[in-house]
């Protein structure tokens, strides 16, 4: 019965969702000593957008009182040790844009110490009837429960709102919520000192920039018009958060830029429509939100998304694919062969040198540098006035010719520092590296 849900059949049946589809299955789930873990039955449904057509589907598994047990109760998340039982269960299959199978896994490690709501998960073989099914990644599935669960409290009345390529709409819940947010942004002053303290009070605005800086950093080139979901308990102190999901269309191309997106008025640069960036366009319009967005970003660059702790993680999950890579190739036929699966795990590697680069010249573009020199033209003295108060500053000032004619470091500095110096008239670049990141601004001394 499963299986005459899983092809296309006379109805699309594929295609269909709902409780309707749901097939019965027996699911038993082994450590990787081979222990049995889980024995019970449960509901099966076909999980996904457009990976139903492919040959090898996700899965969405759901435990039912009526079979006895409400729960699958198990552990099963090292990285999230606090949740021992699950109420469904995503087997997420393993195909991506770029071929390499790892791509969404790699990117939930990657965001792990970021303010963002991930989907912890196991790589796992399945057999259906016995017969090998292939890689699948064991994960969360992100709604209600996975809220209970993650933030240790009750099951919620939650709303959900997610972005499809028609429109906004709501998966849970009603789409009014959403448009009262979009009012709220819409109509409130954004030079206000108020500003940002008023809207951290509907949206969690820390959680909003890991977020952000996440999508943009992994190149995401199916967001935000697909793959955008946002969510809130049903209370009046309750904040939006977005949940993070679905990264096969990450990491493929190190030379894209979303900020084009969210600022140039040119048509060519305005490739979908305003209603899926209304959130960051508003809220970029306040200066402060530009400075701590510009400063989180500076320092993911440098921190959680470094190249040798990015590529760390490629190599860990590179370890596990390995050896159960060519019987998944035999199975589905993708990708092709193990030296294009190789070829395209470099290529990863290749997007993690690059991409922070390119992020630093795109954000330094969009933003400016994060400092201000004043008066300028100056005399005897000069001030730096920086947007946030960075823990640790180098200032090197050069003259036209590539000499360092001042040179200091500062070890947390106040938001602003007086340099005096008897330079010389004439023009002076002054470079200052933050958390590893040089800026440069011309200095005119009459």
């Amino acid at each position: 019965m499963m299986m005459k849900a899983y092809i296309l059949g006379n109805n699309n049946n594929y295609w269909q969702r709902g409780k309707a589809w749901e097939r019965d299955v027996f699911v038993e789930i082994f450590d990787k000593s081979g222990d049995k873990i889980i024995d019970q039955m449960a509901g099966m449904r076909i999980h996904g957008g457009g990976n139903r057509q492919s040959d090898q589907k996700s899965l969405r598994l759901y435990s039912r009182n009526k079979f006895g047990n409400g729960w699958f109760k198990y552990p099963l998340f090292e990285d999230k040790p606090d949740i021992d039982s699950c109420k469904r269960l995503l087997l997420r299959n393993v195909k991506d844009w770029n071929g390499t199978m790892i791509i969404d896994e790699l990117c939930q490690n990657i965001v792990k110490p970021m303010n963002i709501d991930y989907s912890a998960f196991i790589t796992s073989l399945v057999f259906i009837n016995g017969e090998y099914w292939g890689i699948y990644s064991l994960r969360e599935r992100q709604d209600e429960y996975y809220v209970a669960n993650n933030y240790l409290i009750e099951t919620p009345e939650i709303t959900i709102i997610e972005s499809t390529p028609q429109q906004i709409i709501a998966k849970e819940g009603s789409i009014n919520d959403y448009n009262e947010l979009i009012t709220s942004l819409e109509t409130a002053d954004k030079d206000s000192d108020d500003f940002y303290s008023n809207m951290d009070k509907l949206i969690d605005l820390d959680a909003l920039i890991d977020y952000y800086c996440a999508e943009i950093y992994l190149a995401n080139i199916d967001f935000p018009f697909r793959n955008m979901s946002l969510w809130k308990t049903d209370n009046d102190t309750a904040r939006w958060r977005y949940f993070f999901y679905d990264c096969d269309a990450c990491m493929n191309r190190f030379n894209y830029n979303h900020f084009r997106e969210y600022g140039n008025s040119f048509d060519d640069f305005q490739k979908f429509d305003d209603k899926y960036k209304t959130i960051l366009i508003l809220l970029l319009q306040n200066k402060k939100f530009q400075q701590k967005f510009q400063s989180k970003m500076f320092y993911h660059l440098n921190y959680t998304f470094n190249p040798e702790r990015v590529i760390s993680e490629i190599e860990k999950l590179e370890k596990t694919y390995n050896p159960l890579v060519n019987e998944h190739i035999y199975r589905w036929h993708i990708p092709s062969d193990y030296v294009k699966w190789k070829q395209d795990i470099d290529r990863l590697k290749l997007f993690a040198m690059n991409r922070p680069i390119v992020v630093k010249k795109f954000i330094t573009e969009y933003f400016g540098v994060p400092f201000d020199i004043f008066p300028n033209p100056a005399t005897k003295s000069f001030n730096i006035s920086f947007h946030n108060e960075p823990d640790i500053i180098k200032v090197d000032i050069k003259d036209l010719f590539g000499r360092i004619v001042y040179q200091n470091n500062y070890n947390y500095p106040s938001s602003i520092i007086t340099i005096n110096s008897d330079l010389p008239q004439g023009l002076y670049l002054v470079n200052i590296t933050i958390n590893n990141i040089v800026f440069t601004k011309k200095l005119i001394m009459l």
